[in-house]
């Protein structure tokens, strides 16, 4: 319905409008949204010769952190410690250049979650993967050459092993 130039409410001659009335009270306030990121961190490797060969079964050396907060890693170390109780996203990647029939996987306080296991099935390039996991506060995560064969990292200035946590809950 709307309002003609007499006041009137179009429906009939009749409706007249009357003044706006006051203002109402103001209601509660609603619940705090959640927060978007809660924790997060970046950490990779670029690597020089002969750091670059990787035995069988061993972790994956981090020499460098990119922004990171609520997450604890000492750069040149292997683990990753995230500091809340909680669910994360994790990316990780490895640059390879010998590499074939070998395989990676994170490891949560040195097991490996083997929803996280990838097979490496190229010489040269990059694998990739990415999991959603829940941690405990002080878990230690690492990315590990999960296989019985060594493999041998890209050269600086390729980045040949990156990880990526993000806390989503």
């Amino acid at each position: 319905m709307s309002i003609n130039k007499y006041n009137y409410y179009s429906c009939c001659c009749c409706c007249r409008r009357g003044p706006t009335g006051p203002t109402g009270p103001t209601g509660p306030t609603g619940p705090e949204g959640p927060q978007s990121i809660l924790s997060y961190g970046y950490f990779y490797n670029v690597t020089e010769e002969p750091d670059n060969y990787v035995p069988a079964g061993e972790d994956f050396d981090l020499s460098n952190n990119g922004p990171n907060f609520d997450i604890s890693h000492a750069p040149g170390d292997a683990g990753i410690t995230v500091l809340n109780t909680g669910t994360y996203k994790i990316f990780y990647s490895v640059n390879t250049i010998i590499g074939t029939d070998t395989a990676i996987a994170l490891t949560v306080n040195d097991v490996v979650d083997l929803s996280t296991h990838i097979d490496v099935l190229i010489a040269i390039g990059n694998v990739v993967g990415e999991a959603i996991l829940e941690l405990n506060a002080g878990d230690i995560i690492t990315l590990r050459n999960n296989s019985p064969e060594p493999m041998t990292l890209a050269l600086n200035p390729n980045v040949s092993v990156q990880v990526s946590i993000v806390q989503i809950a």
